[in-house]
């Protein structure tokens, strides 16, 4: 590991940016999802509904006079017993998007599965409209853990010039969000 690494890995990984408020994009998220059980817990925030329970955390990523609060969903599926392997979703297509591609980035082919989740189509319905940056899929030995990083629900804070700006989790992509996790615990609580 070269130096550069090592420093980096010591000081900077875990540097917060000063204008970093904790907390504070998860309250807009929260005034987002208005109508949903919501409960902040621990610099987190937990979703209930009816068929789910989901985690949200901030994550920051920081970048030269400005940092970006993202918000990153979380997903719990068990299914215990099976070997571990970690997959990712995206769209397909460079301008527009066609459908939606499973990329195994970890670990054996889990048989069937990438084919199961790119031709479900009620799984497509839900995430063609949604606008997100990633969407992972691990699995261990406990279960399926999802994560989904979006567009939408981050906080964009410049320090030169000054601003800060909340970019919302609008209606609709509350809708396919929820409905993209209803249809993942659909599809991964039988495999």
């Amino acid at each position: 590991m070269s130096a550069w690494a090592r420093w980096y890995e010591r000081y900077w990984r875990e540097w917060l940016p000063s204008a970093y408020r904790p907390g504070a994009t998860l309250a807009l998220v929260r005034r987002n999802l208005a109508g949903i059980d919501c409960v902040e817990q621990d610099g987190r925030l937990l979703l209930h509904t009816k068929d789910l329970s989901i985690e949200v955390r901030e994550r920051v990523q920081a970048h030269l006079l400005m940092h970006i609060v993202t918000t990153e969903f979380r997903l719990f599926v068990p299914a215990p017993g099976y070997p571990p392997v970690s997959l990712e979703l995206r769209h397909d297509g460079w301008l527009r998007r066609r459908g939606i591609v499973c990329v195994v980035r970890r670990g054996g082919v889990p048989g069937p599965l990438p084919a199961i989740l790119e031709e479900d189509r009620a799984l497509r319905e839900q995430l063609m409209p949604l606008d997100f940056r990633s969407l992972r899929l691990r699995r261990d030995s406990l279960g399926w853990n999802l994560s989904l990083e979006h567009l939408g629900a981050c906080e964009v804070v410049n320090r030169m010039p000054a601003y800060r700006r909340y970019i919302p989790l609008v209606g609709e992509q509350r809708q396919a969000l929820l409905g993209t996790f209803v249809q993942l615990q659909r599809l991964l609580s039988s495999s």
